[in-house]
């Protein structure tokens, strides 16, 4: 087993370095050798997990929304069209994978942060750099918030720009807090405030105080944001080991267990989780911003009051929150084919998506200059104010970890699955976490 493992690396391998050739030799190629011709549209593929994802509301409508557009607009102008394509599980056994192997053309794909070096490997993923004029590239990303530009970077290469980029909100169902006697405009700075009121919530009102969810969802994000946090980090530098663990684990995952060990967690899958705050029935849920268009329209159907406000610190900490999202990351086989696809990369990080994007999709908006801008996000801002508070932490990001390939599946189920016994059974969360961390130790240093 272990040696066609071995067999299958270096054939990746060699497939990665003879992309990375031609696409190098790709974007030499000059605006006279090849150009797009409108009469002749070349096809894309985008491959798209939020368009099959239920959990992200509107998302799926959004980017459908988006793809239209372009197809009517700059497409049809200069020449290119996109099928977008709906993929349920981008990170495992999925239609993006079973496609390159099969041979059809797989363009553009929106993937995770996480695992981004990893699929960079495994799809053969092209550098911007090397496929897209540089100058042009640099010039149109101008503007998005510095520390989105970087999150797709890699050893000093662009291998993916952030599309749907969503912060950490604490929704606060406000009718149930003021039924609790707890007022939702008072700001909860720390999250040891958060469990006090989570554990109020279930005294009084014998609801849930605090969304967990227990499969590996975006409460692995709000992990990291603890461990920032508190003073830690996910990966030593060099990202040959795991560190988690050696920054105080047990008082940065501290408020979160309580709000278990209180019983006041309201426990469940994802999904489970979701809709038990959207119906009203768990006083706060921590997760991404990207559920912000939805949650808004379900409360004012149901009629209670939604509030948020941004990540918590813990104790003297300011809050440092990671954030979620996925990047845009693309393949290519010839210079013709890398025009297309940048047609459709400027238009998904235009200022026109970056209005569509929040709106419709709840995510953030990557330009910061549309907030106050009437054409654009101004009057929805306005009327939506965690949008702001979501936007700001922008501010004080720290990037999610990106699992170095190789590595980054099995390292992060190690890590998913560590957090959840952590917080969500008795069991020493030091103890927990150092054995997590150790395993991940050890595979990192079975790649390097």
């Amino acid at each position: 087993m272990k040696n066609k493992a071995i067999i299958l690396s270096g054939l990746i391998l060699t497939a990665t370095l003879l992309l990375s050739f031609t696409a190098n030799v790709f974007a030499t190629a000059t605006a006279q050798e090849v150009s797009l011709d409108p009469a002749n549209p070349v096809e894309i593929t985008f491959y798209a997990y939020s368009i099959a994802t239920a959990t992200e509301g509107e998302a799926p409508k959004g980017l459908v929304h988006l793809v239209n557009d372009f197809n009517e607009t700059v497409g049809k102008e200069k020449g290119v069209h996109v099928t977008a394509i709906a993929d349920t599980n981008p990170d495992g056994d999925s239609k993006v994978r079973s496609d390159i192997q099969a041979g059809l053309p797989v363009d553009v794909i929106q993937n995770a942060f996480s695992t981004l070096d990893e699929n960079r490997q495994n799809y053969g993923f092209s550098a911007f750099e090397d496929i897209f004029p540089v100058e042009a590239m640099q010039s149109h990303f101008d503007g998005i918030f510095p520390a989105a530009q970087e999150l797709g970077k890699i050893d000093g290469k662009t291998y993916g720009i952030s599309c749907t980029l969503s912060m950490p909100i604490l929704y606060i169902n406000g009718t149930l807090f003021r039924e609790a006697g707890l007022d939702p405009e008072q700001p909860l700075n720390t999250w040891e405030e958060v469990a006090a009121a989570a554990k109020t919530i279930k005294e009084k009102l014998d609801l849930p105080g605090l969304g967990f969810t227990t499969d590996p969802g975006w409460d692995m994000e709000g992990a990291q944001s603890l461990i920032f946090t508190n003073g830690g980090k996910i990966l030593s530098d060099d990202r040959t080991a795991a560190v988690f663990a050696d920054a105080g684990i047990a008082d940065a995952f501290k408020s979160w267990k309580q709000v278990y060990l209180d019983g006041a967690a309201a426990l469940g899958t994802q999904m489970e989780v979701f809709q038990g705050f959207a119906a009203g029935k768990v006083g706060m849920h921590f997760i991404s911003s990207a559920v912000l268009t939805t949650y808004n329209g379900i409360s004012k159907q149901a009629g209670w009051e939604l509030y948020g406000q941004p990540m918590p610190g813990i104790g003297d900490n300011v809050a440092t929150p990671v954030n979620s999202g996925s990047t845009l990351a693309v393949r290519s086989d010839s210079p013709l084919k890398s025009l297309a696809i940048w047609e459709f990369i400027q238009y998904m990080t235009s200022d026109e998506a970056y209005t569509i994007i929040p709106s419709e999709m709840g995510y953030v908006p990557l330009r910061d200059n549309l907030l106050d801008n009437e054409a654009y996000l101004k009057a929805y801002a306005d009327a939506n104010p965690v949008l702001r508070v979501a936007t700001k932490e922008l501010e004080t990001m720290v990037p999610v970890t990106i699992w170095p390939a190789g590595a980054g599946t099995e390292s992060l189920a190690i890590f998913n699955d560590a957090v959840k016994m952590a917080i969500t059974t008795d069991g020493d969360t030091e103890t927990i976490m150092k054995d997590a961390q150790d395993q991940i130790t050890q595979v990192l240093q079975s790649v390097y």
